[in-house]
């Protein structure tokens, strides 16, 4: 990967790190920054300066920047959504945790006390739950596998498998899943995401930012991936006749926790990631380079980008679309997810100050033949590997 200069523009106000928070490289670990007194204890969260007002960065959030400023709906409980056994006479049925976020632990628990022994417990596109500290809010327990050996090593991960070329009988195809993220807006959030001065130019670095920062993780978390064919590629698709604009890359691709984060402005774990980065090579140029302007750590670069690409005059007219594939889960099938954030109704949220609950569904079904070919061809290239995520921006606007 090749350093990159430092913006030249600076950006909107909001979007300006506090002095307290830069560095000459351009980035430093975030810190805790004096209170009114003048001093800052261990039990002071962090501050963040946004548009002159410090926001309080809850301690202990895994890297998550909370920046809504407002309060938020109480989170749902954490789920299992049992699939029917009817060798059993077990029926499908919805186990709800007494926990927003449960590990497998809780959730294999829960399924022991409700009279469930005996599933197969895997995230929404069917892949393993990783052990603690790792948490999940919805999980599936499905049957046993008919498959002699589940799973696929890390070194595999990295291998170039295809999406099944032909379809599966639809008695053998996995059940789409189909789950509805409900939560309020936050107006501070959308603000920032329909800003008017966010131009287009910044829109484009943006995402593309977001792409690079996925293979360069990715990269680090794998470095066997290379010796195994695999090659760091982002890919740029226009069509003009739709007004669609996709950035494409071969990253390590989304799991359901992180599609439901991404479809929330302002969750976002880059900045701790990339303060882990630095710590260990505080003076690489490919690192300062790369992530000395991190505004998508904020959780609307993306977003933003797409509503100054798509806005028109003072209406933002475009709608965004995230789709994610991980790979084969355990039983070797290939799921495709999406989950959509419209720009439309992001604008009229926020000039309303509607804080209903926001339905967005997030789908993952077994990745079909016909489902997505354009997606599917790029995955056929030299070194691409078995993982795939597509930011789509729809309707762009006439001037872009």
């Amino acid at each position: 990967f090749v350093s990159r200069p430092a913006r030249t523009s600076p950006g909107p106000q909001w979007l300006r790190r506090s002095p307290q928070l830069s560095s000459p490289a351009g980035m430093a670990p975030l810190q805790e920054t004096p209170g009114p007194s003048g001093t800052a204890s261990a039990s002071t969260p962090g501050l963040l300066h946004e548009a002159g007002r410090q926001i309080a960065i809850s301690p202990g959030a895994n890297g998550v920047i909370d920046l809504t400023g407002t309060t938020r709906m109480p989170p749902r409980p954490a789920t299992i959504q049992v699939q029917a056994w009817p060798d059993k006479s077990r029926e499908a049925t919805v186990l709800e945790l007494a926990m927003a976020e449960g590990t497998v632990g809780d959730f294999e628990a829960k399924l022991a006390e409700a009279g469930y022994e005996g599933y197969r417990l895997l995230q929404l596109h069917g892949h393993k739950l990783d052990p603690p500290p790792a948490t999940y809010r919805t999980v599936r327990a499905l049957q046993p596998s008919r498959r002699s050996a589940g799973g696929r090593s890390a070194s595999q991960a990295t291998q170039p498998t295809q999406p099944a070329t032909t379809a599966r009988p639809s008695s053998e195809r996995r059940e789409r899943t189909k789950l509805l993220v409900s939560r309020p807006p936050s107006f501070d959030m959308l603000s920032k995401v329909i800003a008017p001065e966010f131009t287009a130019a910044q829109g484009i670095k943006e995402i593309l930012d977001n792409a690079i920062q996925s293979l360069v993780f990715f990269s680090l978390d794998h470095p066997e991936a290379r010796s195994s064919g695999w090659t760091p590629q982002l890919v740029i698709l226009i069509d003009l006749a739709r007004g669609r604009l996709r950035v494409v890359d071969n990253g390590g691709g989304l799991n359901p926790t992180q599609m439901e984060d991404w479809a929330e402005c302002g969750n976002s774990t880059n900045r701790s990631r990339v303060n882990e980065m630095l710590e260990a090579a505080a003076n690489d140029p490919h690192i300062t380079g790369l992530f000395s302007q991190l505004f998508s750590s904020y959780g609307i670069g993306g977003k933003g980008g797409g509503g100054a690409l798509t806005r028109v005059g003072k209406e933002i007219q475009g709608n965004i679309t995230l789709f994610s594939s991980q790979g084969p889960d355990e039983d070797g099938r290939t799921c495709l997810q999406q989950i959509n954030f419209d720009l439309r109704e992001a604008q009229r949220r926020q000039a309303a100050k509607d804080n209903s609950p926001w339905n967005r569904e997030y789908i993952s079904e077994e990745w079909e033949p016909d489902n997505e070919p354009e997606l599917r061809q790029l995955m056929g290239r030299r070194g691409w590997g078995d993982r795939i995520t597509c930011l789509e921006v729809d309707r762009l606007a006439p001037s872009v």
